[in-house]
């Protein structure tokens, strides 16, 4: 597999996992996980 079909079959992935939100939105739940992860790994 080439680095070129990887990244397609993750895009398609995370067009899958996104569903319908838009890209605006999507970024919320994103930026809330990676806060969340981030106060795990400090305390």
């Amino acid at each position: 597999m080439t680095q070129g079909e990887l990244e397609s079959y993750l895009d398609k992935a995370a067009d899958i996992l996104r569903g319908n939100a838009d890209h605006s939105e999507f970024r919320g739940y994103v930026f809330a996980l990676l806060f969340y992860k981030r106060i795990n790994d400090f305390y």
